[in-house]
Protein backbone atom coordinates (compact mmCIF):
# COMPACT_ATOMS: atom_id res chain seq x y z
CA UNK A 1 0.00 0.00 0.00
CA UNK A 2 2.76 2.41 0.39
CA UNK A 3 4.53 2.12 -2.37
CA UNK A 4 0.94 2.74 -4.12
CA UNK A 5 0.83 5.82 -2.30
CA UNK A 6 4.22 7.15 -3.19
CA UNK A 7 3.57 6.06 -7.12
CA UNK A 8 0.23 8.24 -6.98
CA UNK A 9 1.94 10.93 -4.72
CA UNK A 10 5.05 11.38 -7.37
CA UNK A 11 2.75 11.57 -10.42
CA UNK A 12 1.27 15.09 -9.45
CA UNK A 13 3.27 17.12 -11.08
CA UNK A 14 1.42 20.31 -8.92
CA UNK A 15 3.26 20.40 -5.79
CA UNK A 16 0.55 22.87 -4.29
CA UNK A 17 -1.80 20.12 -5.15
CA UNK A 18 0.62 17.69 -3.46
CA UNK A 19 0.55 19.57 -0.24
CA UNK A 20 -3.04 19.77 0.05
CA UNK A 21 -3.17 15.92 -0.34
CA UNK A 22 -0.66 15.88 2.71
CA UNK A 23 -2.47 18.28 4.54
CA UNK A 24 -5.37 15.94 4.07
CA UNK A 25 -3.86 12.87 4.83
CA UNK A 26 -2.55 14.23 7.83
CA UNK A 27 -6.57 15.58 9.00
CA UNK A 28 -7.44 11.53 10.08
CA UNK A 29 -7.81 10.60 13.46
CA UNK A 30 -7.31 6.97 13.16
CA UNK A 31 -5.69 6.48 15.98
CA UNK A 32 -8.83 7.77 17.87
CA UNK A 33 -11.75 6.57 15.42
CA UNK A 34 -11.33 2.97 16.06
CA UNK A 35 -12.22 3.38 19.71
CA UNK A 36 -13.86 6.53 19.87
CA UNK A 37 -17.50 4.91 21.40
CA UNK A 38 -15.36 3.11 23.90
CA UNK A 39 -13.14 6.31 24.61
CA UNK A 40 -16.38 8.56 25.52
CA UNK A 41 -17.94 5.53 27.47
CA UNK A 42 -15.11 4.69 29.76
CA UNK A 43 -12.96 7.61 29.65
CA UNK A 44 -15.65 10.32 29.56
CA UNK A 45 -18.58 8.55 30.86
CA UNK A 46 -21.14 8.65 27.97
CA UNK A 47 -23.61 5.99 27.41
CA UNK A 48 -24.33 4.99 23.51
CA UNK A 49 -27.32 7.56 23.78
CA UNK A 50 -25.60 10.62 24.66
CA UNK A 51 -22.60 10.21 22.70
CA UNK A 52 -25.15 10.12 20.06
CA UNK A 53 -26.35 13.51 21.50
CA UNK A 54 -23.24 14.33 21.03
CA UNK A 55 -22.56 14.01 17.85
CA UNK A 56 -25.92 15.55 17.39
CA UNK A 57 -24.59 18.77 19.09
CA UNK A 58 -21.66 18.32 16.34
CA UNK A 59 -24.48 18.14 13.12
CA UNK A 60 -26.27 20.98 14.86
CA UNK A 61 -23.16 23.35 14.87
CA UNK A 62 -21.57 22.07 11.59
CA UNK A 63 -25.22 23.12 10.37
CA UNK A 64 -24.94 26.65 11.89
CA UNK A 65 -21.50 27.15 10.69
CA UNK A 66 -21.44 25.80 7.38
CA UNK A 67 -22.63 28.09 5.35
CA UNK A 68 -21.09 31.17 7.55
CA UNK A 69 -17.47 29.85 6.68
CA UNK A 70 -18.30 28.70 3.50
CA UNK A 71 -18.70 32.17 2.47
CA UNK A 72 -15.75 33.48 4.48
CA UNK A 73 -13.70 31.23 1.78
CA UNK A 74 -15.04 32.52 -1.15
CA UNK A 75 -14.26 36.29 0.21
CA UNK A 76 -10.89 35.21 2.40
CA UNK A 77 -7.85 33.72 1.64
CA UNK A 78 -8.29 29.53 1.09
CA UNK A 79 -5.08 29.48 2.68
CA UNK A 80 -6.16 31.12 5.62
CA UNK A 81 -8.94 29.36 5.94
CA UNK A 82 -7.41 26.16 5.74
CA UNK A 83 -4.84 27.18 8.76
CA UNK A 84 -7.84 28.54 11.16
CA UNK A 85 -9.58 24.74 11.00
CA UNK A 86 -6.40 22.95 11.66
CA UNK A 87 -6.19 25.28 14.69
CA UNK A 88 -9.21 24.96 15.74
CA UNK A 89 -8.59 21.07 15.17
CA UNK A 90 -5.58 20.98 17.83
CA UNK A 91 -7.43 22.49 20.58
CA UNK A 92 -10.29 20.64 19.69
CA UNK A 93 -7.91 17.46 20.82
CA UNK A 94 -5.86 19.18 23.74
CA UNK A 95 -9.37 19.61 25.52
CA UNK A 96 -10.34 16.02 24.39
CA UNK A 97 -7.09 14.45 26.33
CA UNK A 98 -8.38 15.96 29.80
CA UNK A 99 -12.28 15.82 29.00
CA UNK A 100 -14.51 14.12 31.10
CA UNK A 101 -18.42 14.61 31.56
CA UNK A 102 -21.07 15.77 28.69
CA UNK A 103 -19.97 19.18 29.32
CA UNK A 104 -16.34 18.59 28.21
CA UNK A 105 -17.71 16.70 25.50
CA UNK A 106 -20.07 19.24 24.12
CA UNK A 107 -16.98 21.86 23.97
CA UNK A 108 -15.01 19.09 22.27
CA UNK A 109 -17.12 18.60 19.47
CA UNK A 110 -17.64 22.73 19.06
CA UNK A 111 -13.96 23.61 19.06
CA UNK A 112 -14.06 19.78 16.19
CA UNK A 113 -17.29 21.76 14.12
CA UNK A 114 -15.73 24.93 13.62
CA UNK A 115 -12.28 22.86 12.75
CA UNK A 116 -14.46 20.91 10.22
CA UNK A 117 -16.63 23.68 8.94
CA UNK A 118 -13.39 26.12 8.15
CA UNK A 119 -12.31 23.32 5.83
CA UNK A 120 -15.22 21.96 4.57
CA UNK A 121 -16.22 22.85 0.62
CA UNK A 122 -12.45 24.24 0.64
CA UNK A 123 -10.12 21.75 0.78
CA UNK A 124 -12.26 21.04 -2.85
CA UNK A 125 -12.89 24.03 -4.35
CA UNK A 126 -8.85 24.76 -3.28
CA UNK A 127 -8.05 21.72 -5.84
CA UNK A 128 -9.87 22.78 -8.41
CA UNK A 129 -8.82 26.41 -8.45
CA UNK A 130 -4.93 24.83 -8.39
CA UNK A 131 -6.43 22.52 -11.06
CA UNK A 132 -7.90 25.53 -13.28
CA UNK A 133 -4.53 27.80 -13.37
CA UNK A 134 -3.32 24.56 -15.06
CA UNK A 135 -6.12 23.94 -17.32
CA UNK A 136 -6.96 20.46 -16.17
CA UNK A 137 -10.54 21.20 -14.46
CA UNK A 138 -11.56 18.02 -16.68
CA UNK A 139 -9.28 16.04 -14.10
CA UNK A 140 -10.74 17.25 -11.19
CA UNK A 141 -12.88 14.02 -10.34
CA UNK A 142 -10.05 12.22 -10.79
CA UNK A 143 -7.81 14.30 -8.41
CA UNK A 144 -10.79 14.82 -5.65
CA UNK A 145 -11.18 10.96 -5.61
CA UNK A 146 -7.19 10.84 -4.95
CA UNK A 147 -7.12 13.49 -2.36
CA UNK A 148 -10.54 12.26 -0.47
CA UNK A 149 -8.71 8.54 -1.00
CA UNK A 150 -5.42 9.82 0.93
CA UNK A 151 -7.50 10.96 3.71
CA UNK A 152 -8.87 7.45 4.53
CA UNK A 153 -5.43 5.88 3.82
CA UNK A 154 -3.96 7.59 6.56
CA UNK A 155 -6.60 6.45 8.07
CA UNK A 156 -6.04 2.91 7.29
CA UNK A 157 -2.80 3.31 8.43
CA UNK A 158 -2.80 4.51 11.78
CA UNK A 159 -6.09 3.01 12.49
CA UNK A 160 -4.74 -0.74 13.39
CA UNK A 161 -2.69 0.43 16.46
CA UNK A 162 -5.52 2.11 17.64
CA UNK A 163 -7.09 -1.09 20.01
CA UNK A 164 -3.18 -1.82 21.33
CA UNK A 165 -2.80 2.16 22.22
CA UNK A 166 -5.73 1.75 23.76
CA UNK A 167 -4.88 -1.15 26.05
CA UNK A 168 -1.60 0.30 27.03
CA UNK A 169 -2.98 3.99 27.81
CA UNK A 170 -6.66 5.30 27.17
CA UNK A 171 -5.65 8.62 26.33
CA UNK A 172 -2.48 7.94 23.78
CA UNK A 173 -4.87 7.02 20.96
CA UNK A 174 -5.49 11.10 21.55
CA UNK A 175 -2.33 12.03 22.07
CA UNK A 176 -0.95 11.04 18.76
CA UNK A 177 -3.94 12.26 17.13
CA UNK A 178 -3.29 15.78 18.33
CA UNK A 179 0.25 15.21 16.28
CA UNK A 180 -0.90 14.68 13.14
CA UNK A 181 -3.20 17.47 13.24
CA UNK A 182 -0.15 19.86 14.80
CA UNK A 183 1.59 18.33 11.45
CA UNK A 184 -1.66 19.46 8.87
CA UNK A 185 -1.32 23.31 10.74
CA UNK A 186 2.51 23.03 9.33
CA UNK A 187 2.16 22.05 6.11
CA UNK A 188 -1.67 23.89 5.82
CA UNK A 189 1.39 26.84 6.61
CA UNK A 190 3.35 26.33 3.14
CA UNK A 191 0.12 25.94 1.33
CA UNK A 192 -0.20 28.91 -1.23
CA UNK A 193 -3.33 31.09 -2.21
CA UNK A 194 -4.24 30.03 -5.56
CA UNK A 195 -5.68 32.17 -8.17
CA UNK A 196 -9.16 32.07 -8.67
CA UNK A 197 -12.26 34.65 -8.89
CA UNK A 198 -12.99 36.44 -5.53
CA UNK A 199 -15.97 38.45 -4.90
CA UNK A 200 -16.82 40.79 -2.51
CA UNK A 201 -20.09 41.48 -0.24
CA UNK A 202 -22.85 42.60 -2.41
CA UNK A 203 -25.15 44.26 0.16
CA UNK A 204 -23.67 42.75 3.80
CA UNK A 205 -22.45 38.90 4.56
CA UNK A 206 -25.92 37.41 5.83
CA UNK A 207 -27.72 38.80 2.21
CA UNK A 208 -24.96 36.88 0.46
CA UNK A 209 -25.16 34.04 2.36
CA UNK A 210 -28.93 34.09 1.58
CA UNK A 211 -28.35 34.80 -1.94
CA UNK A 212 -26.20 32.29 -2.05
CA UNK A 213 -28.72 29.66 -0.59
CA UNK A 214 -31.43 30.77 -2.83
CA UNK A 215 -28.94 30.21 -6.18
CA UNK A 216 -28.41 26.47 -5.16
CA UNK A 217 -31.52 25.81 -4.05
CA UNK A 218 -34.37 27.63 -6.00
CA UNK A 219 -32.83 28.89 -8.72
CA UNK A 220 -30.34 25.62 -9.85
CA UNK A 221 -33.07 22.35 -8.89
CA UNK A 222 -30.43 20.31 -10.14
CA UNK A 223 -28.24 20.94 -6.98
CA UNK A 224 -31.37 20.76 -4.87
CA UNK A 225 -31.97 17.35 -5.85
CA UNK A 226 -28.12 16.12 -5.33
CA UNK A 227 -27.87 17.91 -2.17
CA UNK A 228 -31.11 16.61 -0.68
CA UNK A 229 -29.95 13.05 -1.89
CA UNK A 230 -26.71 13.58 -0.34
CA UNK A 231 -28.21 14.71 2.90
CA UNK A 232 -29.95 11.27 3.10
CA UNK A 233 -27.05 8.87 1.55
CA UNK A 234 -24.32 10.68 3.47
CA UNK A 235 -26.16 10.40 6.49
CA UNK A 236 -26.91 6.36 6.39
CA UNK A 237 -23.05 6.03 5.97
CA UNK A 238 -22.35 7.99 9.35
CA UNK A 239 -24.41 5.98 10.77
CA UNK A 240 -23.23 2.95 10.13
CA UNK A 241 -19.85 3.83 11.03
CA UNK A 242 -20.87 4.77 14.48
CA UNK A 243 -22.61 1.46 15.17
CA UNK A 244 -19.78 -0.51 14.18
CA UNK A 245 -18.29 -0.38 18.11
CA UNK A 246 -21.56 -1.72 19.56
CA UNK A 247 -22.11 -4.48 17.00
CA UNK A 248 -18.51 -5.51 17.58
CA UNK A 249 -19.71 -5.81 21.19
CA UNK A 250 -23.22 -7.27 20.85
CA UNK A 251 -21.45 -9.82 18.43
CA UNK A 252 -18.36 -10.58 20.92
CA UNK A 253 -16.14 -9.66 18.40
CA UNK A 254 -12.59 -9.14 21.00
CA UNK A 255 -11.14 -5.49 20.89
CA UNK A 256 -7.86 -5.83 19.29
CA UNK A 257 -9.27 -6.83 16.18
CA UNK A 258 -11.30 -3.14 16.20
CA UNK A 259 -8.90 -1.34 15.05
CA UNK A 260 -7.97 -3.89 12.45
CA UNK A 261 -11.59 -3.74 10.98
CA UNK A 262 -11.88 -0.35 10.85
CA UNK A 263 -8.16 -0.40 8.95
CA UNK A 264 -10.30 -2.66 6.50
CA UNK A 265 -13.07 -0.27 6.22
CA UNK A 266 -11.44 2.61 5.58
CA UNK A 267 -8.88 1.03 3.27
CA UNK A 268 -12.29 0.19 0.77
CA UNK A 269 -13.46 4.05 1.04
CA UNK A 270 -9.78 4.74 -0.30
CA UNK A 271 -9.77 2.66 -2.99
CA UNK A 272 -13.51 3.23 -3.72
CA UNK A 273 -13.16 7.13 -4.15
CA UNK A 274 -9.91 6.83 -5.75
CA UNK A 275 -10.61 4.58 -8.23
CA UNK A 276 -14.72 5.73 -8.78
CA UNK A 277 -14.02 8.53 -11.93
CA UNK A 278 -13.24 4.64 -13.74
CA UNK A 279 -17.06 3.46 -13.15
CA UNK A 280 -17.88 6.08 -15.78
CA UNK A 281 -16.88 4.09 -18.32
CA UNK A 282 -19.97 1.50 -17.43
CA UNK A 283 -22.16 3.72 -15.50
CA UNK A 284 -23.38 7.34 -15.57
CA UNK A 285 -23.36 9.25 -11.83
CA UNK A 286 -27.06 9.78 -11.50
CA UNK A 287 -27.25 5.49 -11.81
CA UNK A 288 -24.21 5.02 -10.07
CA UNK A 289 -25.85 7.09 -7.12
CA UNK A 290 -28.94 4.78 -7.30
CA UNK A 291 -27.30 1.61 -7.04
CA UNK A 292 -25.06 2.77 -4.13
CA UNK A 293 -28.24 3.41 -2.56
CA UNK A 294 -29.99 0.41 -3.35
CA UNK A 295 -26.64 -1.23 -1.67
CA UNK A 296 -26.57 0.64 1.68
CA UNK A 297 -30.41 -0.70 1.96
CA UNK A 298 -29.30 -4.12 1.61
CA UNK A 299 -26.69 -4.04 3.73
CA UNK A 300 -28.10 -2.15 6.62
CA UNK A 301 -31.27 -4.69 6.27
CA UNK A 302 -29.15 -8.13 6.64
CA UNK A 303 -26.77 -6.80 9.54
CA UNK A 304 -30.28 -5.64 11.18
CA UNK A 305 -31.77 -8.54 10.96
CA UNK A 306 -29.08 -10.95 12.92
CA UNK A 307 -26.37 -9.17 15.15
CA UNK A 308 -23.38 -11.88 14.16
CA UNK A 309 -19.59 -11.48 13.65
CA UNK A 310 -20.07 -13.61 9.94
CA UNK A 311 -22.36 -10.17 9.03
CA UNK A 312 -20.35 -7.86 11.13
CA UNK A 313 -17.75 -7.09 7.96
CA UNK A 314 -21.11 -6.06 5.94
CA UNK A 315 -20.92 -2.72 8.02
CA UNK A 316 -17.44 -1.87 6.95
CA UNK A 317 -18.93 -2.27 3.10
CA UNK A 318 -21.56 -0.20 4.08
CA UNK A 319 -19.15 2.77 4.96
CA UNK A 320 -17.06 2.17 1.84
CA UNK A 321 -20.10 3.27 0.17
CA UNK A 322 -18.91 6.72 1.52
CA UNK A 323 -15.79 6.46 -1.06
CA UNK A 324 -17.82 6.23 -3.75
CA UNK A 325 -20.58 8.30 -3.32
CA UNK A 326 -19.37 11.68 -1.88
CA UNK A 327 -16.37 12.00 -4.95
CA UNK A 328 -19.78 11.89 -7.49
CA UNK A 329 -21.50 14.01 -5.65
CA UNK A 330 -19.24 16.56 -5.21
CA UNK A 331 -17.93 16.52 -9.16
CA UNK A 332 -22.08 16.76 -9.82
CA UNK A 333 -22.26 20.06 -7.99
CA UNK A 334 -18.99 21.38 -8.76
CA UNK A 335 -19.67 21.44 -12.40
CA UNK A 336 -22.85 23.33 -12.31
CA UNK A 337 -22.33 25.72 -9.50
CA UNK A 338 -21.08 29.58 -9.94
CA UNK A 339 -17.32 29.52 -9.54
CA UNK A 340 -17.68 32.46 -7.22
CA UNK A 341 -19.44 30.94 -4.78
CA UNK A 342 -18.54 27.03 -5.16
CA UNK A 343 -16.99 26.64 -2.00
CA UNK A 344 -20.49 28.40 -0.18
CA UNK A 345 -22.48 25.62 -2.17
CA UNK A 346 -20.21 23.10 -1.41
CA UNK A 347 -20.55 23.34 2.69
CA UNK A 348 -24.50 23.85 2.06
CA UNK A 349 -24.43 19.83 0.61
CA UNK A 350 -22.25 19.13 3.60
CA UNK A 351 -24.83 21.29 6.05
CA UNK A 352 -27.58 18.99 4.54
CA UNK A 353 -25.72 15.71 5.72
CA UNK A 354 -25.09 17.12 8.87
CA UNK A 355 -29.03 18.54 9.47
CA UNK A 356 -30.55 15.16 8.50
CA UNK A 357 -27.87 13.37 11.11
CA UNK A 358 -29.13 15.88 13.79
CA UNK A 359 -32.70 14.86 12.96
CA UNK A 360 -32.32 11.00 13.48
CA UNK A 361 -29.08 10.27 15.58
CA UNK A 362 -30.69 10.71 18.98
CA UNK A 363 -33.18 8.15 18.25
CA UNK A 364 -30.71 5.42 16.30
CA UNK A 365 -28.82 6.02 19.84
CA UNK A 366 -31.56 4.94 22.14
CA UNK A 367 -33.23 2.43 19.26
CA UNK A 368 -29.52 0.66 20.09
CA UNK A 369 -29.48 1.17 23.97
CA UNK A 370 -33.22 0.08 24.44
CA UNK A 371 -32.81 -2.65 21.89
CA UNK A 372 -30.23 -3.97 20.09
CA UNK A 373 -27.84 -2.47 17.39
CA UNK A 374 -29.60 -4.73 15.35
CA UNK A 375 -32.56 -2.86 15.72
CA UNK A 376 -31.07 0.60 15.15
CA UNK A 377 -29.72 -0.51 11.67
CA UNK A 378 -33.39 -2.15 10.63
CA UNK A 379 -34.69 1.49 11.67
CA UNK A 380 -32.14 3.01 9.48
CA UNK A 381 -33.04 0.52 6.45
CA UNK A 382 -36.77 1.11 6.69
CA UNK A 383 -35.19 4.89 6.52
CA UNK A 384 -33.33 4.68 3.91
CA UNK A 385 -36.31 2.92 1.99
CA UNK A 386 -39.12 5.36 2.81
CA UNK A 387 -36.44 8.56 2.27
CA UNK A 388 -33.77 7.50 0.28
CA UNK A 389 -35.51 6.25 -2.86
CA UNK A 390 -37.84 9.15 -3.55
CA UNK A 391 -34.82 11.75 -3.41
CA UNK A 392 -33.11 9.63 -5.86
CA UNK A 393 -35.97 9.70 -8.53
CA UNK A 394 -36.09 12.94 -8.21
CA UNK A 395 -32.51 13.18 -8.94
CA UNK A 396 -33.48 11.55 -11.94
CA UNK A 397 -35.88 14.08 -12.90
CA UNK A 398 -33.72 16.71 -12.23
CA UNK A 399 -30.37 16.04 -13.52
CA UNK A 400 -31.41 13.60 -16.34
CA UNK A 401 -28.10 11.43 -18.29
Amino acid sequence: MVKYIKKRWRREPNADIRRLYLATALRCGGFYLPIIVLYNREVMGLSFAQFMFVEAFFAVSMAVLEIPTGYFSDIWQRRTTMIVSAMFWAAAYIWMSVAYGLFDALGVQLLMALGASFSSGTLQAMLYEYLAEEKREHEYRKAEGRRFALGFYGLAFTAPAAGWLYSLDVRLAVILTLGLHLASLLVSLHLREPVRLRRGIEHNAFYDMLKTMRYALYGHREIAAIILLSAIMLCGTKLILWIQQPYYQAAHIPLELYGWLSAGAFLLVAINSQLVHRLEHWMKPVPLLGLIMLTEIGLTLLTGVHVAAVVAPLLLVGQALYGLANPVITDIIIQRSDPARRATILSAQSLSSQFAFTLVSVPYGILSDSGTPGHALLGLSCLLTLCGVPAWLYLCRKVPD
